[in-house]
């Protein structure tokens, strides 16, 4: 399967999780690349900073395909899912990180926000994580993408200020390197992007 690695600028989507919105019409999608060298795929184990909220939706910035699936959002979860996770209590379909993909080419249902959604979606939770200020990494693995990992950071500042401006700030807070696969795709347009 044609699997992706890129660099990413991710804007925060909501605070909250019901909060979620579509995001709107997008660039065209990065173009594949051979890859230069192996890419991180994130880190073993899991481990946080207690004090560190980064609760929220993710929104890529420029659209990220793998095949028929593209990446919607990655999501964080608050402080306390990070602790419940690391006590060992986990829930099959979220966890304090999750990546969620929809498939394109699958019919479309109204959700309980009156959002339009694909009906076929695959949510990939962490095998290993270290979320700390300033320095943000995890890895995943699903049957049909294969190994995922995400090396990255996020910018405190540009986080508690979309943060305190509420849900539909679209300010870019995250940025780094997601390997889905072995191979790589290469950003074409970061245009702006709302998340309202």
């Amino acid at each position: 399967a044609a699997c992706a690695a890129a660099l990413i600028a991710l804007a925060l989507g909501a605070c909250e999780r019901k909060s979620e919105t579509p995001a709107p019409a997008t660039p065209p999608p990065a173009t594949q690349t051979p890859p230069p060298a192996p890419l991180p795929v994130g880190p073993e184990g899991f481990e946080h900073d207690a004090d560190f909220d980064a609760q929220g939706f993710y929104i890529p910035e420029t659209p990220v395909r793998v095949g028929d699936l593209k990446l919607r959002h990655i999501a964080f979860g608050a402080p306390s899912d990070f602790k419940q996770w690391e006590a060992g209590e986990r829930a099959s379909v979220f966890g304090p990180i999750l990546l969620y993909f929809e498939d394109e080419t699958s019919p479309t249902n109204t959700n309980e926000l009156g959002e339009d959604v694909h009906t076929v979606a695959i949510r990939v939770l962490p095998t290993g994580y270290r979320v700390f200020p300033g320095a943000v990494s995890f890895r995943a693995t699903d049957p049909k993408l294969g190994e995922i990992g995400f090396v990255g950071a996020i910018d405190a500042k540009a986080l508690a200020a979309a943060q305190d401006a509420g849900p539909g700030d679209s300010r870019v807070v995250m940025t780094g390197t997601l390997r889905v696969g072995e191979a790589t795709f290469e950003p074409l347009d970061r245009g702006q992007h709302r998340a309202d």
